[in-house]
């Protein structure tokens, strides 16, 4: 008896070890299959980061200018620095402790002129102190009396004229501003429709609408970009940009639709924003700022300005078209370069200096 259970205790020790090197035969196969896995995965992520790097398909590498604002929607990121790459340019781009590009505040910022706009007045294609803004700054106050004049720069990419209203309610008021530039572009149309920041009530009254929650792509970019590096990807940046286009947005500057608008009755989106930027003009009036009005790329899918011009109390100033001046603007991309900012500038220096409170 003590023999044959000996025995089968013996048989079922070889019977727990035969599992045992089964289960670990198995473990280890499939952790061979997973590090081959893997591996395949990073050998292709990497030759798609080298093709994507040789190709330059990806039309923006670097961090997001902006994040997440519960009133405005988004807003430029506060104490920015980065560098962006394009195929046609790479640029740096810092911004200052109130969120606009630009330097940090050195004193009193009364009394200067305010810039509104989207990433033409950015400044989207040229490194910090080439946007029209800074370049204003710089000649009027070695043009004008009375010292430095300031110069504070609210433009941001993608950003219809909703955001003007919040701005001059909330913003622009703590500047004392002797005089605003509100720069439109013909993609204000799309944007005023997409952001929902306010609609048209069946009065044909604007309604601003709440803000929402901040969106599933807003907390993946928040996690991305706290890995070191993954900003510069170009497959993260492909992928983004794939995303982005897919929910409406990322079209560039020169992207324009060639179908004319049928009917002289306005549509929704024009008459949408003709109702934006009137509230924004009764803002100023009320407040007493003197304002400039600066179109870019009039005429976009047949839906113009040309309302703006009926307006004896504003100041237009309309900047030719990539087909007039092709050398102010870049090939694929559609910003100014350096050339369109400085040419804007000039420009804008020339109309400001010509008003009555600014004198030479």
């Amino acid at each position: 008896m003590e023999r044959a259970a000996k025995r089968h205790k013996d048989a079922t020790a070889i019977d727990e070890d035969l599992v045992s090197s089964i289960c670990m035969s198995g473990w280890r196969r499939w952790l061979r299959k997973i590090l081959a896995l893997s591996l395949g995965f990073v050998v292709a992520m990497i030759f798609a980061e080298v093709f994507l790097r040789v190709a330059g398909v990806v039309r923006n590498v670097g961090p997001s200018y902006t994040v997440y604002d519960a009133h405005l929607g988004k807003r430029l990121k506060r104490n920015l620095s980065c560098l962006r790459h394009t195929p046609e340019f790479s640029i740096q781009v810092s911004t200052n402790s109130l969120g606009f590009r630009g330097p940090e505040p050195k004193g009193n910022e009364e009394g200067g002129i305010v810039f509104i706009g989207d990433s033409f007045t950015m400044g989207h294609g040229v490194s910090d102190g080439e946007e029209y803004p800074a370049l204003v700054f710089r000649m009027l106050s070695e043009h004008l009396d009375g010292g430095v004049i300031p110069v504070v720069n609210m433009g941001m990419g993608d950003n219809g004229n909703g955001r003007w209203i919040k701005l001059l309610r909330e913003e622009v008021a703590q500047f004392k501003p002797r005089l605003v530039v509100l720069q439109v572009c013909g993609n204000d149309f799309r944007d005023n429709t997409n952001e929902r920041l306010f609609r048209l009530n069946g009065n044909e009254q604007l309604q601003e609408l709440p803000i929402p929650a901040r969106s599933w792509k807003r907390r993946v970019q928040s996690m991305i970009e706290f890995l070191p590096g993954v900003a510069y990807s170009h497959v993260f940046c492909l992928v983004k940009q794939v995303v982005s286009k897919s929910g409406g947005g990322g079209q560039k500057a020169s992207d324009t639709h060639n179908e004319q608008v049928a009917s002289d009755e306005p549509t929704p989106a024009e008459k949408l924003t003709r109702a934006l930027i009137r509230r924004s003009v009764e803002i100023c009036h009320s407040q007493g700022w003197p304002i400039v009005i600066l179109v870019v790329e009039d005429g976009w899918n047949g839906q113009t300005f040309d309302f703006l011009a009926r307006d004896p109390s504003l100041h237009l100033v309309t900047i030719p078209s990539k087909k007039e001046r092709p050398d102010i603007y870049f090939l694929n991309d559609g910003h100014w370069n350096s050339t369109g900012h400085e040419y804007v500038g000039n420009l804008m220096v020339e109309v400001i200096a010509g008003l009555p409170q600014f004198r030479m």
